[in-house]
């Protein structure tokens, strides 16, 4: 994160107390979770099962525009300070 690089992590253990992952806060808060994809301004990266969400999560961060990329880079690093 401190590279300003969105993260994937599993969602267990110390992943789940350093990532800031909207779609996962929402999922423990016991709404619906989205698929790892939405564009929310508090994302700094990506907390998911072992599962096919992985690629779908880096597909996204492929597709991202560059304004996108800025802000999630941005993002990250602050999370990370």
């Amino acid at each position: 994160m401190i590279s300003g690089l969105p993260i994937i992590a599993c969602w267990s253990g110390g992943p789940t107390e350093s990532i800031e992952d909207p779609d996962f806060q929402r999922k423990e808060l016991g709404n619906e979770g989205g698929s790892g994809t939405s564009d929310d301004e508090d994302r700094a990266g990506f907390l998911l099962p072992p599962s096919q969400l992985w690629s779908e999560a880096l597909l996204w961060i492929i597709h991202l525009s560059p304004s996108q990329r800025s802000s999630i880079a941005s993002r990250a690093k602050s999370h990370a300070k």
